[in-house]
This record gives structure tokens, C-alpha cells and sequence, in this order.
């Protein structure tokens, strides 16, 4: 009997700081709102930041070039700075390197279980870091024609993360831009345990453990 109860205990612990892999809340793909549905066009997409030459600027949902990957699914949309009058994927921009920014906080999660997969397109090359450092994930200059697969699961940090887009606008003079990224993340929600919750292993450990010396002295 004492064993079991002291099993199960040790059981009740383990589960209190392991629990199941949970979706990475912040992460959101492009062109979505809060609860993962597509933006209307022309509205702001609140998630991303967008740094260009030092200044920021407005990523907003919009129609697709037509010379773009196709993105007919519910789960994403393109995005590019666009005026709200005129939100489309034949507004022409300054060539330069356009930061597209997400930030999500794991902080209470193993960061090394965390992993993110989904599918990019971008126009013109582009890269992925996190929280500054290169993946190796990469477009080349007609990153626009095609859906890539990419799959992240290292260089997580156990606090806020910052994903980067990081899209070269190609040319010498203004052209189209954009960003297409639709991905989900989970992390393994392993925490570490309050002091409450220690407390009460220990009381009860010390409780199994005094009674069973109680019944071990009933039976001799």
C-alpha cells in the first residue's frame, strides 16, 4: 500500500511539471486576426511590425499580385506596406531590405521543445531569423512564384522571442513587395513547479512515510 501511495504521488508531481506540447500563443500567420481569421483588405495587420531605412511602416492585408504563389486557403494572406486606399500587390515600393517582426513570449515553457513549421512566400529574397540570429532558412529572388516549406525548432528563448521576415526588395527603382507566411508553433508545456505545489508533495510524502512505519509497528 505505501508503495502505491507514494507512486502516485510521485506520479501527481510529474505531472504537475510535465503536461502536454500546447500551441505558441503570439504566433499568428500574415494577414490574420486574433482568432486566426483573414483580415479584410486593406485592414492593418497588428501582429507584424514592419522596419524599413530605420522608419515603420504599415503592413496591411492585400490583394495578391498576380504573378504571386496562390493563397486561396482560409489560414493566410499576403501582406505589404500599402496605403489603405490603395491595398495590392501591384503598389510598387523603394528597393531595400523590408523587417517584417512577430514577437512571442514562452516564458514558463521549455524553449527547446518549442517548434514552428508552415509555408512562405516572399517577393523578392528573403531570410528568417530569430530573436536576431540566422535560421539558414532562405528565398531566393523569385521567392514569390512558390509556397516553401520551413521548419524552426532551435534558438528559442525561455522569455520573448522575436521572429523576423527579413524581405530584400530587388531592383533600382520601385516595385512590388510582399509577405506570405502561414505557420502554427507548439511548445511542451513543461513548468516549473510552484513552491505550493512542492509543499504539499512533501507534506503528503511525510504523511505516507509516517504511516506506514505506523502500520509496520502494528504488524511485528
Amino acid at each position: 500500500m505505501f508503495f502505491r501511495i507514494a507512486t502516485a504521488l510521485a506520479f501527481v508531481l510529474f505531472a504537475a511539471v510535465h503536461a502536454a506540447a500546447v500551441p505558441i500563443s503570439g504566433l499568428y500567420s500574415t494577414g490574420v486576426d486574433d482568432s486566426g481569421n483573414l483580415l479584410a483588405i486593406g485592414t492593418a495587420d497588428s501582429h507584424y511590425s514592419l522596419m524599413f531605412d530605420d522608419g515603420t511602416l504599415t503592413p496591411r492585408a492585400i490583394t495578391p499580385h498576380s504573378a504571386w504563389a496562390d493563397n486561396t486557403d482560409d489560414f493566410a494572406q499576403w501582406i505589404n506596406p500599402s496605403s489603405e486606399q490603395n491595398p495590392a500587390g501591384t503598389a510598387t515600393f523603394s528597393p531595400g531590405n523590408y523587417a517584417y517582426q512577430l514577437t512571442f513570449d514562452l516564458t514558463g515553457f521549455d524553449p527547446s521543445t518549442a517548434i514552428i513549421s508552415g509555408q512562405w512566400a516572399t517577393d523578392n529574397s528573403a531570410s528568417i531569423l530569430l530573436n536576431g540570429n540566422a535560421t539558414g532558412i532562405t528565398k531566393p529572388e523569385r521567392g514569390f512564384v512558390f509556397l516553401d516549406s520551413f521548419v524552426l525548432d532551435f534558438g528559442f528563448l525561455p522569455s520573448v522571442n522575436t521572429l523576423t521576415f527579413l524581405v530584400n526588395n530587388t531592383g533600382s527603382s520601385n516595385n512590388p513587395t510582399g509577405l506570405y507566411v502561414n505557420m502554427e508553433g507548439d511548445v511542451s508545456a513543461t513548468v516549473v513547479p510552484e513552491p505550493s505545489t512542492l509543499l504539499l508533495f512533501g507534506i503528503g510524502s511525510l504523511g505516507v512515510w509516517f504511516a506506514g512505519r505506523r502500520n509496520h509497528r502494528k504488524n511485528s
